[in-house]
């Protein structure tokens, strides 16, 4: 109706906001013979020719009597109960006589909870609210009402019916002659203000009357719960694609989410929807269009339908870890040069890919050719005693390292400067979904050449801090990519740069929002109903 795909939603949310689609799946699943019966138990006198009717029943497709509508929708506000129409209650003669008289012969058409359980929907402002706002015509301020619009193909007819525990109102409005009413004269637009301004009237100062709660027992079956299959977040080795187990690297484990994507035909069995799952879902006739609807959906999302591993890494174990020996410079050796020349042996089962170089803990430079050496610049590294970590990596990141340490001393000795760092991404109060992870972080230093490494970090609603990742500085920036997903919340990402002489610099905190799901709509409603 709006133009707008909503993803999964219950049945609270599809009826609250007058949604289409599920009104068709709801009416297929139920069977179109029952739910004539149903309406014809409730009054309704119309529907007779059954043989006449399909799925467009429930948008509209079938005529109705303002009465009898009126009068149906009677039975959710008595929990059930049905009263017949009366238009005269006596007659009687000139002399008082009572000539004729109604007598009322109620009749139990629905279970209690049943009535009480739409009452609570229909009543429901902020369940109809992503649709038709907060400030709309189908509430009376702190009086609960229970209110359900309508509006026909092309604007012929547009309806709003509510009800508080004791009085119903239904408005049509429409041209006696069926023509068209202007585009955009919905049941919420053209009828609703009627009907609000009516029972404010009737009502006036009377008592607040409220609706019983309904009791939520459970079906029992997670799908007719509410309950959507759960994301499942694993540890997968981000290589081979398998399990992560106990020789993974950390930089190779990814927590990796797999979302299953159904329509409801996927879960039950229309004929026994307390039952089990259909075990060939495809036999429904229905099946496919309404799943390759719903994949499509996931698809635009970016979710796909994945099995869950189950076997483990296979690429990773120790027999596959390179060996690594630090040629020169020799342990504790003394170092005068501004240059700093490393040379290594490497070799692996799986080949060589790089060579990473630390000092003192940072990220110093990485060699990707053979043989794998360093000559580099080390001119801002204060004098002193320094610690030199090699670590020799295939490219599934296998990885041995050798450790040695020297002493540097320099004739000269560097200006000691300020060192500042800024967070260029993710934007400033970005709003991002699940589906966007792995997402890239990047930051932009000041006195480059004094920064030993740059560690990026987020905080969580908690204000408690996690470290994301580390990375070198390269040309006055620095980025880093955090791979495993976070849960929908408010995060805060910030990034922390530490210099060779112990200077410390932080980021301002960028605030970050991450959503399940594309926010549906907003609750200003587009086109309301």
């Amino acid at each position: 109706y709006d133009s707008k795909e909503h993803g999964p939603v219950t049945i609270r949310q599809a009826l609250a906001g007058s949604l289409n689609i599920p009104a068709v799946k709801a009416i297929y699943l139920t069977g179109i013979e029952n739910v004539i019966n149903l309406a014809q138990n409730l009054g309704y006198t119309t529907l007779n020719d059954k043989d006449r009717f399909g799925l467009s029943l429930v948008l509209g497709g079938g005529a109705v009597k303002l009465l009898e509508h009126t009068n149906a929708f009677s039975a959710f506000a008595r929990e059930g109960i049905k009263h017949p129409v009366a238009v005269i209650l006596k007659v009687e003669d000139k002399d008082g006589k009572i000539l004729e008289e109604f007598k009322d012969q109620n009749e139990k058409v629905l279970e209690p909870n049943i009535a009480r359980l739409t009452n609570s929907i229909l009543s429901d402002n902020n369940a109809r609210a992503y649709i038709f706002g907060t400030n709309n015509m189908l509430t009376l301020g702190s009086r609960p009402v229970a209110a359900k619009t309508g509006t026909t193909n092309d604007y012929h007819d547009a309806w709003t019916i509510g009800y508080t525990p004791s009085i119903v109102t239904g408005v049509w409005v429409g041209n006696n002659n069926n023509k068209e009413m202007k585009r955009g004269a919905d049941g919420s637009v053209v009828a609703a203000p009627i009907w609000h301004d009516y029972m404010n009237k009737v009502l006036g100062d009377t008592p607040i009357e409220y609706f019983n709660p309904p009791d939520n027992k459970p079906a029992g079956k997670p799908i007719l719960d509410g309950i959507i299959d759960p994301d499942a977040t694993v540890k997968i080795d981000k290589f081979s694609g398998l399990l992560a187990n106990e020789f993974t690297p950390p930089s190779a484990i990814i927590e990796k989410q797999f979302k299953q994507a159904h329509s409801i035909l996927y879960y039950i069995n229309k004929d026994d929807p307390r039952g089990s799952a259909p075990s060939n879902p495809k036999s429904d006739p229905q099946f496919d269009l309404w799943e390759n609807a719903v994949l499509s959906w996931a698809e635009k999302q970016g979710i796909v339908n994945a099995p869950i591993p189950t076997e483990y890494d296979n690429i990773h174990r120790p027999e596959f870890n390179p060996v690594v020996s630090i040629n020169y410079p020799s342990n504790n050796q003394t170092i005068t040069d501004q240059l700093l020349n490393v040379q290594i042996s490497a070799t692996s089962p799986r080949g060589v890919n790089r060579a990473e170089y630390y000092i003192d803990g940072y990220l110093f430079s990485v060699s990707a050719a053979y043989p794998f050496g360093l000559s580099k610049s080390i001119s801002s590294l204060s004098n002193g005693l320094h610690n030199l970590i090699v670590r020799a990596c295939d490219g599934v990141d296998n990885c041995s390292e050798q450790k040695i340490e020297f002493s540097l001393t320099k004739n000269s000795k560097p200006e000691i400067t300020k060192i500042g760092v800024a967070l260029t991404q993710p934007a400033i109060a970005a709003s991002i979904i699940k589906y966007d992870f792995p997402i890239l972080l990047k930051a932009e230093v000041i006195n480059s050449e004094q920064v030993a490494g740059v560690t990026f970090y987020f905080k969580n609603a908690g204000g408690q801090a996690q470290k994301i990742a580390q990375s070198q500085v390269i040309n006055n920036a620095a980025e880093a990519l955090m791979e495993n997903i976070l849960a929908p919340g408010s995060y805060k990402f910030y990034a922390e740069a530490r210099g060779w002489y112990g200077q410390l610099a932080t980021s301002e905190e960028i605030s970050v929002i991450v959503n399940d799901l594309p926010a549906a709509a907003s609750t200003t409603p587009v086109r309301a109903r």
